[in-house]
């Protein structure tokens, strides 16, 4: 009696402290639309008539065109550049043209840039921005561990490629299933854990530019292994010494792994899955100040590319630099609440060779109450949301809905 005793005390103080880190971002890219078929044709006819364009066969379109992406419009400039003096012409011609237009011809690639933009869109749920307050405290060994988490996720962009598009509204409804197991190597704790997500997708424009109505997806998102290792301050401990043991300043290392199994097509208007492999290195510092902790996370993404994008094209992605803070104070062994902050950087993305000029800078800001019901099982309530970012970055709400069930 006195082993049980003493053993679900452990799983209480465990599980009242660990929250393992819920990947809450909805990811991903594929094509919301078909680039117009007239703007193809265009192009085909200017190449076989022998007049080349402008590099990336881009057209030079004056902002309220009739089609951004038409260069067959009347309002659209096909640069021909056969000889010096037809583009002298061309160059006198322009000058004519609105400034709007000139801020298009100088990157000779934007009318590409801006359409591959405006064509993408799908969602993977799990290649997440933020971990949950005590995430990576100390537990014991031997301890197994089952959540379940419901996310409901509201955003601007398909969040993974970081491509927000005028007037798009999307909400998702996440679910997770995830299971860890803690054992001991070297003296140190050490656990691996084991994600997987499903999703609800539904997309619009609330000014019809792409697609009329709503468009939905389910299904599977990508798989993520976790494997974790305490640094110091997190001792192997059985459940009967975790008991009795005082919480210390711990720092602990994971690497998130994320592999392309989720629902995935290519030519499918909104995708689950995010088509490629994702790394994540983490580390984790926290330490107990009386009643409440303090925890620091800082972590890069690193992106593989997806060969399939918008059918046969290419999306490759800089790493993304993020870091936050959780501050929480324990009112009982029973409940706790924090305050959440993250900062990301980085994460440009390149499509068939060209840069998008889409560099992330965001800011979020968020709480989570934390709770248990029993020594094993328990769970938390957590909200954050998107309180600045640099234009072309995401801004993201969520309300996550954890359970938990030790043994």
């Amino acid at each position: 009696m006195m082993f049980q005793h003493k053993k679900n005390n452990a799983l209480l103080l465990a599980a009242a402290r660990f929250s393992p880190a819920v990947y809450v971002q909805a990811n991903n890219a594929d094509a919301l639309n078909k680039i117009n078929p007239a703007r193809n044709l265009s192009l085909s006819a200017a190449q076989s008539s022998g007049t080349r364009l402008a590099p990336h066969n881009a057209s030079v379109t004056c902002l309220g065109a009739p089609n951004l992406f038409d260069i067959s419009s009347p309002k659209a400039h096909p640069r021909p550049m056969d000889n010096a003096a037809t583009d002298t012409r061309w160059r006198k011609a322009m000058n004519h043209a609105p400034k709007t237009c000139w801020s298009t011809v100088m990157g000779l690639k934007t009318t590409r840039k801006a359409a591959f933009t405006a064509l993408t869109l799908s969602m993977t749920p799990l290649a997440g921005q933020a971990d949950n307050a005590r995430d990576w405290q100390n537990l014991p060994t031997d301890l197994n561990m089952v959540f379940g988490y419901y996310n409901l996720v509201n955003s601007n962009t398909p969040i993974d490629t970081s491509l927000p598009l005028d007037g798009l509204s999307l909400n998702a409804d996440l679910y997770i299933a995830r299971f860890a197991r803690s054992f001991a190597i070297d003296g140190r704790n050490s656990a691996v854990q084991v994600l997987q997500p499903y999703a609800d997708v539904s997309a619009s424009f609330d000014n019809g530019q792409f697609f009329n109505g709503t468009k939905h997806n389910g299904g599977l998102g990508d798989t993520q292994v976790v494997l974790v290792h305490n640094v110091f301050g997190g001792p192997a401990l059985t459940p009967q010494e975790f008991a009795t043991w005082t919480p210390e300043t711990f720092l602990t290392g994971a690497l998130w792994i994320t592999a392309p199994t989720g629902d995935y097509d290519k030519d499918r208007v909104i995708n689950i899955g995010a088509n490629r492999w994702a790394f994540k290195p983490e580390i984790a510092f926290g330490t107990p100040i009386g009643p409440t902790w303090l925890e620091l996370n800082t972590y890069v993404s690193l992106y593989g590319d997806n060969d399939d994008y918008h059918g046969d094209g290419t999306l490759e992605q800089k790493a993304l630099y993020s870091i936050e803070g959780h501050y929480s104070y324990s009112f009982n062994r029973a409940l706790w609440a924090s305050i959440d902050g993250t900062y990301n950087r980085g994460g440009e993305t390149k499509i068939n060779g060209d840069w998008q000029d889409n560099k992330q800078e965001s800011s979020l800001l968020g709480a989570t109450v934390g709770f248990m019901l029993s020594p094993q099982f328990g769970g938390l309530i957590a909200y954050s949301d998107t309180v600045s970012e640099r234009s072309g970055s995401p801004d993201v709400n969520t309300w996550t809905l954890r359970l938990q069930y030790a043994w």
